[in-house]
């Protein structure tokens, strides 16, 4: 089972999953975009378990619309970033 929703203003987004016939999610994904006084933006996807975090991705946007390179938590770290571009290279 799959449940959905979206904030008032539709900038945050989640999605829950449950497995295994469960009634209560197991997996969630939230994407959030925070619109920045600049004009860029920047949006959050963060997945979890119940066990928590699983990684999260923060991207920012200019207003020109240029990305500088993604920074993603890898699993299992809470501290450490990777840096990857926009394209997903190292």
């Amino acid at each position: 089972m799959t449940v959905a929703t979206t904030s008032a203003n539709g900038l945050t987004r989640t999605f829950g999953t449950a497995v295994n016939g469960h009634t209560s999610v197991d997996f969630s994904t939230t994407d959030s975009i925070v619109l920045n006084a600049d004009g860029g933006q920047t949006e959050t996807v963060a997945n979890t378990n119940s066990a928590g975090l699983i990684s999260e991705t923060v991207t920012t946007t200019s207003a020109n619309g240029l990305s500088p390179p993604r920074r993603s938590m890898p699993t299992g770290r809470s501290t450490a970033w990777a840096r990857r571009s926009s394209s997903g290279d190292n």
